[in-house]
């Protein structure tokens, strides 16, 4: 049986063990906005667009540990011109 835990729920930040026995896509039923990013395991995962609505991440099978955090491109651009 597949297992979903939610770690951590922030507003700009969402961390969510997975384990499955399977190939899978693990759909945030938050809303996708550009600017919201992933992790799995630590290395940038590609966002999807599930639905037209929610954020989602393909995973392989296996027991991982996935981020989502908001980093807008504004953030970065932003920090470059202050320094």
């Amino acid at each position: 049986m597949d297992r979903v835990e939610l770690l951590d729920y922030r507003p700009a930040q969402v961390r969510v063990a997975m384990d499955s026995k399977s190939p899978s896509l693990l759909v945030l039923t938050d809303s996708y906005y550009p600017g919201w990013r992933a992790t799995v395991d630590g290395h940038r995962a590609s966002l999807l667009r599930a639905d037209y609505l929610f954020r989602a991440v393909a995973l392989p099978a296996g027991a991982h540990e996935i981020t989502f955090y908001y980093e807008p491109d504004s953030l970065r651009l932003g920090a470059g011109i202050s320094l």
